[in-house]
This record gives structure tokens, sequence and C-alpha cells, in this order.
């Protein structure tokens, strides 16, 4: 501490008080030890306190991105999701806090050395005052550059990580395709595009942290003159020099870790409004006020390809329609609309509350765990388990009770989507191609729970082939 060492060599050394010396000496250990004893609190209470955070943070972000709209996150890989579900809440965590608790201690410390250097030289004080307004210009011109570049190292990172796990899923037909060179290409791509984010948050963290290195070095320079032409005019003691030179330094210091952290404090700031851009819950479906499910000149379109170009689509109370036609005519895009998950970009739809459809829709997601806990078969009462038991029976599924879905085999995926399908109580029941690698023999049980679930409730399948099961249904779409 710069007053310990003044009161050392000024009470203690030049004055010859050998006993004060040493008293002054224990103090100053005393304080040391109690000092690092209070920084092991504050950091391991901050590691306790980046746990409770980043928890907190991301239940919060896995309720706002399934309150967002399917249409909202359907577009990006999963990958990219989970990269903003976790890895970057974990990186604006850590980032926060640690930069909280460097600021605070940056500035704790340059306020105390300040108070130092006033009370000793306010003349050589003014030297350190001086960079600070030249510290803000160069904060106000590179901030706001380092923040969007942050934002835009950001995508290009859930961008290449995405490039990078499709390709990994694509082991096999990469192999059997010879398709190494595309994968390298996309892969390159990506990847330069994130370096080239990189080298440009680079450029401008150096050339920022040089010129603030410049600023506080021509600081430095000026009050040691200051301090020098001091001590020779005897304004200014052996011991309060040192103090002085001591305490600067730590402001110094300080003032150089503030302005170092610019670049820091801007890649955080990118990353809480990323996570700040979670869509908020879009408007649902307008409810259906006497149980008629209807799709009035409905249009939707994927990357500027329209899947639908109104669709007018009626489903009365208790009717059961089988949509068909060809691969890409938009069956599974008006799923979507009639469960819905997707809005019409023009048209309206009316249909039922979420609550109130139970709707398999391709591509359909298990969540991660066993089809246990895909059915929630240990929240069911008694009458819930001996059913959901009797379907899994008669879907040959008995035994996968404790599997994870995504380890079996297609077809037993896909009687684990029918199985969610029909143990869910519902007004309207959605499947989309719900016999799809189901063997022959396992084809008529499937459709037979399907027809049993929805008996009296409003009823769609998507189905393509198998014309043996067209007459359980009242009519049949063709898209």
């Amino acid at each position: 501490n710069p007053l310990f060492l003044k009161y050392i060599f000024d009470e203690g050394v030049i004055r010859g008080d050998f006993p004060r010396f040493v008293a002054l000496a224990v103090a100053f250990i005393a304080a040391a030890t109690a000092w690092r004893a209070l920084n092991l609190h504050i950091s391991l209470r901050t590691q306790r306190l980046k746990a409770e955070a980043l928890s907190e943070l991301v239940e919060r972000l896995l309720g706002r991105f399934y309150a967002a709209p399917y249409g909202s996150v359907a577009g990006k890989p999963p990958a990219t999701h989970a990269s903003r579900l976790y890895d970057e809440p974990a990186a604006a965590v850590h980032a926060t806090v640690d930069l909280g608790m460097d600021l605070v201690g940056a500035s704790v410390n340059a306020v105390a050395a300040f108070a130092v250097i006033l009370s000793v030289s306010p003349a050589a004080t003014a030297g350190l005052v001086l960079v600070v307004p030249g510290l803000t210009l160069l904060a106000r011109r590179f901030g706001a550059r380092i923040r969007r570049t942050s934002e835009d190292e950001k995508e290009g990172e859930g961008r290449l990580r995405a490039v990078l796990v499709q390709a990994a899923g694509a082991h096999r037909s990469v192999n059997s395709f010879g398709l190494l060179g595309r994968v390298r290409a996309r892969a390159a791509d990506a990847l330069n595009a994130l370096l080239g984010h990189q080298s440009l948050l680079h450029r401008d963290g150096a050339v920022y942290g040089a010129a603030s290195t410049v600023l506080t070095s021509y600081s430095e320079t000026l009050v040691l003159i200051v301090c020098g032409y001091q001590m020779l005019r005897g304004e200014m003691t052996f011991g309060g020099f040192m103090a002085f030179i001591n305490a600067f330094w730590i402001a110094l210091g300080g003032v150089r870790s503030l302005a170092a952290k610019l670049p820091d404090i801007s890649r955080t700031a990118a990353l809480a409004d990323r996570l700040e851009a979670f869509e908020a819950p879009g408007a649902p479906a307008a409810p259906t006020a006497d149980g008629r499910v209807e799709l009035d000149g409905v249009h939707f379109g994927y990357g500027g390809a329209e899947a639908l170009a109104g669709l007018s689509l009626s489903i009365a109370p208790g009717e059961r329609v089988l949509l068909s036609g060809a691969n890409g005519c938009g069956k599974s895009t008006a799923a979507n609309i009639a469960a819905g998950f997707l809005a019409p970009s023009k048209g309206s739809a009316r249909t039922f509350p979420p609550a109130r459809v139970s709707a398999t829709v391709t591509p359909h997601g298990f969540i991660p765990g066993t089809l246990r806990e895909n059915i929630a078969y240990d929240d069911m009462d008694e009458a819930g388990r001996r059913r959901a038991a009797a379907v899994l029976a008669e879907l040959g599924l008995t035994e996968q009770l404790d599997r994870d879905p995504l380890e079996m085999s297609a077809g037993q995926r896909k009687k684990a989507e029918v199985a969610m399908g029909v143990l869910k109580d519902a007004d309207l029941y959605i499947f989309d191609e719900p016999l799809a690698n189901v063997d022959d023999a396992g084809k008529a049980p499937v459709m037979r729970l399907i027809l049993e679930a929805a008996r009296g409730k409003s009823l769609a399948v998507i189905m393509h082939g198998d014309p043996e099961f067209a007459p359980s249904f009242d009519r049949t779409v063709r898209l």
C-alpha cells in the first residue's frame, strides 16, 4: 500500500525509530493477509454466482425458445440454437461476471490510488487527469465498431458449427458419393468468413490498445518530470515520492485496465444483445369458434420458394381427412399451419389452441431421454398408464420404454411418434406419414390406434400409398 510505504520510510527509517518501523511492517503484513483472505472469499463466491446465473439464464432462454413461434426457429439448424441456448449464455455469464469484477477492482484501485496521489501532490496528479479525455475519445471511436464485429463473429461461429455438425452426420454419404471436396469447400467458406471477423476484432483491439498505451505513457512521463522537479525544490519527501509513484502506478494500472477492457465490454454487450434476440411469442392462429379447422387462401414459402399458393382447406368437427399429393406439394407445410405451428404469409387460418392439438409432423423431434420421458409416462395416473401400456404393446414398443428413441430403428421411431400422438387427449389429430418405415405387419395396428384415438375428433393424415386404408377416411384431399 502506498501510504504504508510513506509512513514506513518517513516515520520509521528516516527518523531512525526502529520499533515504530517494525510495528508498521507488522501492521502491513496483517492487512495484506486479511486482504488476500478477502480475495479468496470473493473468488469462491464469484464462482457460485456464475453457476447460479448460468442455470437461471439457460432455463429462461429455454422457456423463451419454446414460446417463440415455430416459424421463427425452423429456418436455422439445431446446432445454431444449441449454441444460442448454452454456448453463448455461458460465454456471456462468465464474461459479464469476470468483467464486472475486474471493472470494480480496477475502479476501486484507481480511485483509492488517485486519492493518495492527490493528497501527496495535486500538481503531479494533473498528469493522470489529462489522459482521461483522450481515452474517452478512443473508447467512443472503437467501442461501437468492436461491438458490431463481435455480433458478426458469433453469427459466423454459429454458421460454421452448423456446417460441421451437418457434415459430421453425413459421414456415409461423403464416403459413398465422393463428397469430401464439397464438404471441405463449405467448411472453408464458413471458416474463412469467421476468421475474417476475428481478424477485424484483433485489428481494432490492437490499434485501440496501442493508442491507449501511448497516451498513458505520455501521462507517466509528465508525472515523473513533475515529481522530480518537486523533489529538487524540496516540496516532496522521499517517502512522499515513494508513496506517490507507487500509488500513481496503481492508478495508472487501473486506468489502463479500464481502457483495455473496452473490447471485452463491447463483446459482452454484443452477447447480451444476441441473448435478447429470441423473438417474443407471435400471434397464434385465430381460434376456431365452431370446431372447424379452416385454411382460407393460404400462402407460405421457404427461402423465396412458395410451398403453398392459395390453399383452402376445411376440416369439420369429427371429420377424417386423408391428405395426399406429390413430394414437395406442401402437405407437411399445410399440416404445420393447421396445427398452428406456422402462420401463413397470406390468407388466414383458424384452428384449435395448442393444448387441444396433437400433431406429429415431419421432421418429428424427440426430447433428450427415453421413450418413457417423451410420453411423460411417470406423470400419468393409473388409467393413463394402463392405456399407455396397451398402446405400446399394440405397437411392439413395450421393451423399448426405457430406450432413447434416437437409438431405435427407423420403424420403431415412427411408432414412437404415433404413440406420442395418440396418447394425448386432443380435439384435432394430425399425423404426417405415420406408416413410413413401418413394416407391412405393423401398418394395420398403427392405423387402428390412430382411428381409435381420433374417434369423434377431427383427424388429418398425410400418406403416400397404402390405398387399403383410404376407405377409413371421410374424404381424400389431393394437394
